[in-house]
């Protein structure tokens, strides 16, 4: 599976192509971007193509090599999870023991492929004990190594550490990239579709969405509003009802704001293309007419306030009446 093959991210995966082809190798890497979008695959590929056997800036994905390197097993490639709980050996040994291991390992040559790699997920979880001792990697490079940090939150590690890394960003993929990807893996189209406006340009979060009983719950507040009119209070108690958790109720809300969203969209007569709630385009666009554009707007920044403050709201169905009251 080369570089082509991989969905999204077309201009990293050419920085890196390049990269490779130049011959001119940076010895650190670092990897930012939102969680789920590909980070990870992206830098065992990298390893895959710095070491395969057939590949010339790119990697075939069948010789001994790629698949080695596929089962993790390959004597020259390694990751390291900064939260990963030791074994019975390592105990005592924490980040910074796991640190100075690195750095004894990587003092050889390579067993049997062209270079070491080391790929650190979630490097931002280094403490700084860790950070400052990899920072001497860093500033004294092994020859025939490459590191490569992975990052959701690059903002949080040390500027030192950072700057002394080659930054490759990944931005979010696109609804028809993670739809291409939710097939690959047998996903069903039509569900695929119904939680692709809430994915956030994450794969791993629309696989989340799509595990969870959200699609459920989203069909139970589309059937809601399709009964309006309706006293405001009763439509509160009811959705109050459906979601008995924190996590169910950020999803809820969530969910509100692209359906309020979808709502100012068609009173502002956009394109239905537009809307995120196709399956719901009838009822949305009947809410559109007993609406008012300002009630519409202060509804979106009240949901939003609720997301951001989660700890706040004490009371869900106060929380969804006074969103519901008009004037709110």
């Amino acid at each position: 599976m080369p570089f082509n093959s991989i969905h999204g991210h077309a201009a990293p995966l050419r920085m890196l192509k390049n990269i490779l082809v130049s011959g001119k190798i940076p010895h650190a890497f670092l990897f930012t971007g939102i969680e789920g979008i590909g980070k990870k695959k992206a830098a065992v590929s990298f390893a895959k193509a710095l070491n395969c056997l057939e590949g010339n800036g790119d990697f075939c994905d069948s010789c001994l090599s790629c698949s080695k390197i596929d089962r993790m097993i390959h004597p020259d490639v390694q990751q390291i999870e900064p939260d990963e709980k030791p074994d019975d050996d390592k105990k005592k040994e924490g980040q910074i023991g796991r640190i100075r291991r690195l750095q004894r390992e990587i003092a050889y040559k390579p067993l049997e492929g062209k270079k070491k790699v080391v790929i650190i997920n979630d490097a931002e979880k280094l403490n700084s004990e860790a950070a400052n001792c990899f920072l001497k990697t860093l500033e004294e490079p092994v020859d025939d190594t490459i590191i490569i940090l992975i990052s959701k939150n690059f903002a949080s590690m040390l500027s030192t550490v950072v700057s002394r890394c080659q930054k490759v960003s990944f931005m979010p993929l696109g609804d028809a990239e993670i739809s291409g990807l939710l097939k690959d893996m047998g996903i069903d189209k039509e569900a695929s579709a119904q939680v692709l406006s809430h994915a956030q340009g994450s794969v791993k979060r629309a696989l989340f969405l799509l595990e969870s009983d959200f699609l459920s719950k989203r069909a139970e507040v589309g059937r809601y509003f399709s009964l309006l009119p309706k006293s405001k209070f009763e439509t509160a108690y009811d959705l109050s009802g459906l979601i008995n958790d924190d996590q169910g109720r950020a999803l809820l809300f969530e969910f509100l704001q692209t359906w309020y969203r979808d709502v100012l969209f068609v009173m502002e007569g956009l394109s239905d293309s537009v809307i995120y709630n196709q399956d719901f385009l009838e009822v949305i666009s009947r809410m559109a007419k007993i609406e008012t554009k300002e009630g519409v707007i202060k509804k979106m920044k009240r949901l939003q306030w609720f997301n951001n403050n989660p700890s706040l709201t004490v009371n869900f169905e106060m929380g969804l009446q006074s969103l519901f009251t008009q004037g709110i």
